[in-house]
């Protein structure tokens, strides 16, 4: 799933470090209650084949994820993203903001003047309106995101959320990688939280490698596998790198 990261990037990057979404609701709520097709939380191989983009025979599978609170320990968790359900992973956040439910970790308030069962029926009911509502904005015809949602992923600091897709390689033993975003400038410090947080979802035990995707990222894997004293190092792989059989 990838944002048009180009366009989005260049929309986004302008942001201020305080480009966060405002609104009155409470950054710290998270509705349990609500569906938003995603899974919280360790899964195992049959959810993971179940929620995939790929096709159950395709090698690797893959499924998106979104790390929330990624600078708060007591609440951080990854949620992985329902691949039949949404295409984008702002998706999830405008979602729940669009059906009158926080966004976790955000505080801009939710629209609730209707609930909506999919994203199509979201975006049927926005045909010829402008503005649109909450921090809508089209990049095309078929394109709606938040720039928020954005900001909080790539452009505050300590940064709320994190994107990227979980890799399952199979054949044998099952082998795991994961990828940011291309223009996640990711820090040595975010990336081990993420890393961890990631590898504890994992529903077999393996290394878990991350593939940097970008030179910045690339900059970072070469540094981490420098270091002997990096807890990473061994763990790193280029752009479309393939985790050695364990």
């Amino acid at each position: 799933m990838r944002l048009g990261l180009l366009s989005l990037f260049v929309l986004t990057a302008c942001l201020p470090i305080s480009g966060a979404p405002q609104g009155g609701a409470d950054p710290n709520a998270c509705d349990p209650f609500f569906d938003d097709h995603t899974h919280v939380g360790a899964i195992d191989v049959e959810t993971f084949a179940r929620m995939a983009e790929t096709p159950p025979d395709e090698n690797p599978q893959q499924l998106d994820f979104i790390v929330v609170y990624v600078g708060d320990a007591g609440r951080r968790h990854v949620r992985f993203e329902d691949g039949q359900f949404y295409r984008f992973h702002d998706e999830w956040y405008w979602f729940r903001l669009m059906n009158g439910v926080t966004a976790c970790g955000s505080s801009q308030t939710p629209d609730t003047t209707a609930r909506f069962a999919t994203i199509g029926a979201i975006k049927r009911s926005l045909l010829g309106k402008e503005p649109l509502p909450l921090d809508l904005q089209r990049v095309d015809s078929d394109r709606i995101y938040s720039p928020g949602f954005y900001a909080l992923s790539l452009h505050v600091s300590p940064r709320v959320y994190a994107t990227g897709t979980l890799f399952r390689y199979t054949g044998g033993a099952d082998r795991w990688a994961f990828e940011l975003e291309y223009f996640d400038a990711v820090t040595s410090a975010d990336l081990h939280v993420l890393h961890g947080a990631l590898e504890a979802t994992l529903p077999t035990k393996g290394k878990l490698f991350w593939r940097a995707v970008s030179p910045a990222q690339g900059e970072l894997a070469a540094a981490i596998e420098n270091d002997p004293a990096d807890a990473l190092r061994g763990r790193t792989l280029r752009a479309a790198g393939v985790p050695p059989a364990p």
